[in-house]
């Protein structure tokens, strides 16, 4: 594991920091895990518990009052008028976010894993990673239905859309982030054919489509960060801080 030591955002909210000492176990502890994580099968329920390990390390930076809650595979469904029709609807590998006082699940934001890829094996840098195709497809495709889960997240009404929203995009213990703009009214009442995966139904416009066809032959954009390291833990902290200004401090 790298030596260095994690850094603690510090937020008013806080009721009390961790030590630093407490702070290096637990970034010891995250990096075992992940590091483990590749030794053996490469399944993809295996990352759902590693990145909800990593995210209830941050829940201790909060308040337990305001600490985000994580909901594991939370069906959003696309036409809440039609709550029979399950099958129109995403399933976020992780919800991160609050139940509202009115009882309304209110997301700041959400995982898309995919499972580990076998050039991860040995828990290599980022950068040893980021030109695999495996790795592109993997990435680009966790981005689409990312994409899609946020859109359904709007229409029923557990995202605002009146911002860009951040997602994670996970591919065993690596993660990166991408931002989606504001949907149009056409975005948000047109779907593709529907597609049935593990995470539930994603479907788009046929240029979407192609996007998936084609995610090997894209290039991926921005960080990739590995659970375990500084670098990681401060920008998990930081989409959680981000995410909270999504309702202005409100709880309706």
């Amino acid at each position: 594991m790298p030596n260095y030591m994690l850094a603690s955002v510090h937020s008013s909210s806080a009721v009390s920091l961790p030590t630093a000492l407490q702070e290096q176990s637990v970034l010891q502890h995250l990096w075992n895990i992940a590091e483990r994580s590749l030794r053996g099968e490469l399944e993809e329920t295996i990352g759902y518990a590693v990145f909800t390990e990593e995210l209830c390390a941050h829940k201790r930076h909060f308040p337990i009052s305001t600490s985000p809650i994580i909901f594991p595979q939370i069906r959003l469904l696309w036409d809440s008028a039609q709550p029979h029709r399950r099958k129109r609807s995403a399933l976020p590998d992780l919800g991160i976010g609050r139940i509202s006082d009115a009882g309304a699940v209110q997301l700041l934001g959400g995982v898309e894993q995919k499972a580990a890829i076998e050039q991860m094996r040995g828990y290599p840098h980022p950068d040893a990673i980021r030109e695999e195709t495996d790795a592109r497809t993997s990435f680009n495709r966790a981005a689409i239905q990312a994409r899609d889960q946020i859109r359904t997240a709007v229409r029923a009404g557990a995202l605002p859309n009146n911002m860009s929203i951040a997602w994670i995009v996970a591919v065993g213990p690596y993660f990166m982030f991408r931002n989606f703009d504001i949907f149009t009214p056409d975005e948000l009442n047109t779907r593709f054919t529907p597609r049935p995966n593990d995470s539930g139904d994603y479907a788009d416009t046929a240029r979407t489509y192609n996007d998936w066809l084609c995610a090997a032959e894209t290039e991926l954009s921005g960080p990739i960060y590995r659970i375990g390291t500084n670098t990681a833990s401060a920008a998990i902290s930081n989409y959680i801080e981000a995410g909270s200004i999504l309702y202005n401090g409100t709880r309706n």
